[in-house]
């Protein structure tokens, strides 16, 4: 969540007026993000264009990196394709990846009736006979 100084200063001065003990003052908390920031990087590159403006870049990698680190958020992301039994929830799961994909761009897993698969396993099928999967769809 983010907040401008003046919120900022009116939670401390509220918490202050509430008698919490050991409030910090909004220099040393400023100071505290500073030292957090520069722990875990900040993923926000100002940038400067030629004519003179002044923009932000988001690192994605280090965004998906990050979200893949945080154990609350590396529970919710989905990297592999879902047999949704004849239905696209999402872009990915559409018909494209049924046509000759580059073996570059072909996710190593598939989930299959809450199962997960992944490229190279054994396999059994149901009348016994086995084989290793080289791609999915």
């Amino acid at each position: 969540l983010r907040f401008s100084e003046p919120q900022k200063k009116a939670v401390l001065n509220w918490a202050s007026q509430l008698g919490v003990p050991d409030v910090p003052t909004l220099y040393t908390l400023s100071q505290c993000q500073e030292r957090i920031k520069g722990l875990i990087g900040d993923s926000v590159k100002p940038v400067t264009t030629g004519m003179g403006h002044r923009i932000f870049i988001q690192d994605i990698p280090y965004l998906i990196a990050k979200d893949y680190a945080n154990p609350l958020t590396r529970s919710a992301i989905w990297d592999y394709p879902i047999n949704r039994q004849g239905y696209a929830a999402q872009v990915f799961h559409g018909s494209k990846m049924l046509f000759n994909i580059p073996s570059t761009l072909v996710v190593p897993t598939v989930c299959v009736n809450e199962h997960i698969f992944f490229v190279g396993e054994l396999l059994q099928q149901f009348d016994g006979s086995y084989f290793i999967l080289e791609q999915f769809f």
